[in-house]
């Protein structure tokens, strides 16, 4: 039971990094394209 809840929070935890990562490079992107336009 507390093994599978482990392993729950880690995955959640990973998922949660790949979301904020996701939002980085979403804003990069956002940056490079305002630079781009002026």
């Amino acid at each position: 039971m507390c093994k599978g809840l482990h392993i729950v929070k880690r995955n959640i935890r990973k998922l949660n990094s790949m979301h904020f990562s996701h939002i980085g490079f979403t804003l990069n992107a956002l940056e490079s394209s305002r630079i781009n336009k002026y």
